[in-house]
Parts: C-alpha cells; sequence; structure tokens
C-alpha cells in the first residue's frame, strides 16, 4: 500500500515548487455563484489603499462575518492559529451553495480558516509582496511552502495574471484549482475590462489530501528553479 504522505516528502525535498495544478476542478455553478455574491455586495475592500482594486469576502472566517478577510492580528488574536478564534461559515453561503458543498464534501480539506472570494477590479493590481510573517521570504526556502494555500481561479481574463517573481506567470484557467507558494514575493495585475475571481483557501490538508497532490504532481507538474 501506498503512504502518500511518504511520497509528498519525497517529492518536496527533490523540487522546488511555486505551484501545482490539482487534478480536481470547482463546478461550472461556481461562476455564476460568485457573480451574485458580486451582485449583493459582499465585497469589501482589502488591505487598503497600497494595492488598487482588491476586494474580498469570506465564505468561511473569523466569528462568520464575511467581511473580516485580513489575518486574525487585525482583529486583536495572535495570528490565524490562535485557539480563541472561532471559524464559521457565513451569510456569504446562502448565494454559494455549489461552491461552498465543493468544500465540504469534494476536496480533501479540514478545519478551515479563512475560505475567500477574492476580486481584482478591471485595472487593478497587487504590488509585489509575500505573506511570511515578516513580509520578507525566508532565506533558507521552506520545502512546504507550496502548502501555504490553494488559489482556484473562478474566472481568468485576458491580460490578467498572477505572477511568482522568480518562477513566472501561473496559467489558470476557470475552474482550475491550484496550490500556491505565497512566501515568495508575488503580484498580480488585471489590464482587462472584466472582473477576476479567485478563491483563496487556508485550511488543514486531510490524510485523502496527500494522494490528490502525488497524483496531481505526476500528472501536471511542468518545471521547478
Amino acid at each position: 500500500m501506498v503512504n502518500y504522505w511518504e511520497r509528498v516528502e519525497d517529492i518536496i525535498k527533490t523540487h522546488n515548487l511555486f505551484h501545482l495544478k490539482l487534478d480536481i476542478e470547482l463546478p461550472k455553478e461556481s461562476i455564476q455563484e460568485v457573480q451574485a455574491v458580486y451582485d449583493e455586495k459582499f465585497f469589501v475592500e482589502h488591505r487598503g489603499k497600497k494595492h488598487k482594486g482588491w476586494d474580498s469576502t469570506c465564505i468561511h472566517g473569523i466569528d462568520g462575518d464575511y467581511w473580516k478577510t485580513m489575518s486574525g492580528k487585525q482583529y486583536n488574536y495572535e495570528s490565524d492559529s490562535d485557539k480563541n478564534i472561532k471559524w464559521d461559515w457565513t451569510d456569504v453561503c446562502y448565494y454559494a451553495p455549489k461552491t461552498v458543498e465543493f468544500f465540504k464534501k469534494d476536496i480533501p480539506l479540514k478545519n478551515y480558516r479563512r475560505l475567500r472570494y477574492m476580486l481584482l477590479r478591471p485595472g487593478g493590481y497587487i504590488l509585489e509582496h509575500s505573506d511570511t510573517p515578516s513580509g520578507i521570504p525566508y532565506t533558507t526556502r521552506k520545502q512546504t511552502s507550496i502548502f501555504s494555500a490553494l488559489n482556484i481561479c473562478i474566472t481568468q481574463p485576458k491580460d490578467c495574471v498572477l505572477e511568482h517573481l522568480s518562477n513566472g506567470v501561473v496559467p489558470f484557467k476557470p475552474l482550475e484549482v491550484y496550490m500556491f507558494n505565497n512566501d515568495e514575493y508575488h503580484h498580480a495585475y488585471n489590464n482587462s475590462e472584466e472582473n477576476r475571481f479567485h478563491i483563496i483557501a487556508h485550511a488543514e490538508y486531510d490524510y485523502d489530501f496527500a494522494e490528490l497532490f502525488v497524483k496531481s504532481f505526476e500528472k501536471n507538474y511542468e518545471h521547478s528553479i
């Protein structure tokens, strides 16, 4: 019997992964559902004035509040790992039943923390940044950084990119699910006339996730630096 978590450890030791396409997709209804969430005006400005046109709303988050899109520190907790945080599903779920079902039943994740829709508006941009606690990539790259988050594409207009500065553009297509190393410097822009909708998921990885990781790596891995 294959021990998939041992195989995961072997892969991340020998490959410097920046992103990895998983062999699973969002349901097609997710496109209409995110538009409904947008039309209901759930999105709030994310990370202030430094970035342009970057908005977010929580499907699952702190206190079940859709507008608490930032990390726990912004709401007087030590971090997102603070045991005093009450994580819960938000009112956004009523407008996205098929998307929520995907996260509850289809993808092997558990104990969700922040699960957010991310909107980049036409003409918007996200400046270069790292999501480490210090805001600077680790001097010695962490093998587990590929597990930083899932970045899931709902819509991907032309001339709209998310790019690792040292590894290039992530080749998103609608409904695709990617593991994404957000510890390394990355930036994004939307030079189209359409909204770009993604989902960022932070959660624990279930045992079955290791099998998904390994089989996706064997099928989809392209390059490493």
